[in-house]
């Protein structure tokens, strides 16, 4: 088929049937090269896309009172979620000390949800108003 496509080109356009033979060809081992080289990159697209939505892990939850005392809690996670079951609202804090109005508060029954984006320890202190108390439920993943 090769040849009459040739032979019938020489025929009508000899021109073009002379710029059809300067291209080089590209073989099929070359042609086969760049299709893995796409198709790797987008497995690779989809694997960055699966590791943003997939959780890290399974989810692990713990319960804690917290008091009047700051109380140092070490969050190793790429997410984190907590709920305040009351009786009184809660401050999570960066850093130890009394709450600070840019520190989260979470009321009797509230909660926070948060997305690091990336699995490392960072450091919060849990906290209530003086002379009370909270129970709260957090969860990891």
């Amino acid at each position: 088929m090769t040849s009459n496509l040739t032979t019938n080109l020489d025929r009508t356009l000899p021109q073009a049937a002379t710029r059809l033979q300067q291209i080089p060809k590209v073989t099929p081992e070359v042609m086969m090269i760049v299709y893995l080289d796409e198709i790797a990159g987008r497995l690779s697209e989809l694997q960055d896309t699966l590791a943003e939505v997939t959780a890290e892990g399974v989810l692990q939850g713990v319960s804690l009172t917290v008091r009047d005392e700051p109380m140092l809690f070490p969050i190793v996670a790429r997410h984190f979620s907590l709920k305040n079951d009351g009786s009184s609202s809660i401050y999570l804090l960066q850093n130890k000390g009394k709450p600070l109005s840019r520190d989260a508060e979470i009321k009797d029954k509230g909660e926070i949800n948060l997305d690091f984006g990336t699995r490392r320890q960072r450091d919060f202190y849990l906290v209530c108003s003086s002379g009370e108390k909270a129970t709260v439920r957090i969860f990891t993943w």
